[in-house]
């Protein structure tokens, strides 16, 4: 199962994300729900990093394994992460037994 946890700032705004384990759908590499996932917290963190100071996003990446947090968020950062959930939300709702989404 694929575990998100979205992280918020003092004020509630998202800031970051970590997303660990494997869904299992299907064997590696034919896994969409996998894929899905994986392309959205890429992207999120590929606009993480082009939208504010590259320094200001701390982030940790390994097999089944990424992290990323906005050390000082902005509106930009609010919008990547407040998407990247929309998605995410769609993905939880068709895939309940694979993925886990905490906001």
């Amino acid at each position: 199962m694929i575990h998100i946890d979205m992280k918020r700032d003092k004020h509630k705004h998202f800031c970051g994300f970590t997303v660990s384990g494997h869904a299992g759908y299907n064997e590696a590499g034919n896994d969409v729900v996998c894929s899905a996932v994986s392309a959205l917290a890429q992207t999120a963190l590929l606009g993480m990093l082009r939208y504010s100071d590259e320094n200001q996003v701390l982030y940790e990446q390994k097999d089944g394994f990424l992290s990323a947090l906005a050390v000082n968020g902005n509106e930009a950062i609010r919008v990547i992460l407040g998407t990247m959930v929309l998605g995410l939300e769609q993905i939880a709702r068709q895939y309940p037994e694979y993925v886990e989404l905490h906001l």
